[in-house]
């Protein structure tokens, strides 16, 4: 996946999913602003953590091929950011890869966690990658429960105190169930999602 997916979240706000590239680097440090410093901690393992300028521009170059990442956003313009997913091999070529997924603040319990996993998922089925390991805090119920709902855990260590890794499988016909019935916007939101696709250079025109 590729090319914008356009979909519904479970309250009906109209949403598309998309790869992450170079052009996101200020929407991405201004949804930043929108993440509490519990979900920074949960997706950074440090307390109050501020990605530096170095790291955002880490995270917005993937390659989309070792380094998978998508972006989750309405379709307004300009679109509000609602999440990033990504996940990185562990090395050229290797089918596991480390992933993570960050959901601002006022987004999150609407299913846009899943509905961003399950896509980061299908993109890394595609890859040939058919394993995610997550470090992630033992008490981070959220991201657990989520990816369960995905894969199942091959693995389970405990890295540290209060730090588990986990080893994941996935399933491509579960994957599936979560990605959302692809939909056609409505009239209200077909110019909107013209100007995204003409922008970020997907309908073919200049």
């Amino acid at each position: 996946m590729l090319e914008p997916y356009v979909t519904r979240l479970e309250d009906g706000l109209w949403v598309q999913i998309r790869p992450l590239g170079p052009d996101d680097r200020e929407a991405l440090k201004e949804g930043l602003t929108h993440v509490g410093n519990r979900s920074l901690y949960e997706r950074f393992l440090s307390p109050n953590h501020k990605p530096t300028e170095k790291e955002i521009e880490y995270l917005t170059h993937p390659d989309q091929r070792d380094h998978l990442a998508l972006a989750l956003g309405t379709l307004d313009d300009p679109p509000i950011g609602i999440g990033v997913a990504r996940c990185v091999r562990e090395a050229p070529g290797s089918n596991i890869a480390e992933y993570a997924i960050l959901i601002r603040d006022d987004f999150q319990g609407r299913g846009a966690g899943l509905l961003l996993l399950a896509h980061l998922a299908e993109l890394a089925l595609e890859n040939h990658i058919d394993h995610f390991r997550g470090i992630q805090l033992v008490e981070n119920h959220r991201i657990l429960k989520l990816t369960e709902k995905i894969a199942d855990p091959t693995a389970r260590t405990l890295c540290e105190a209060g730090v588990l890794e986990m080893l994941w499988k996935l399933d491509p016909d579960r994957v599936r169930l979560f990605l959302g019935e692809r939909r056609e916007p409505t009239s209200r939101w077909k110019a909107p999602l013209e100007w995204l696709a003409s922008k970020f250079g997907m309908n073919g025109k200049p």
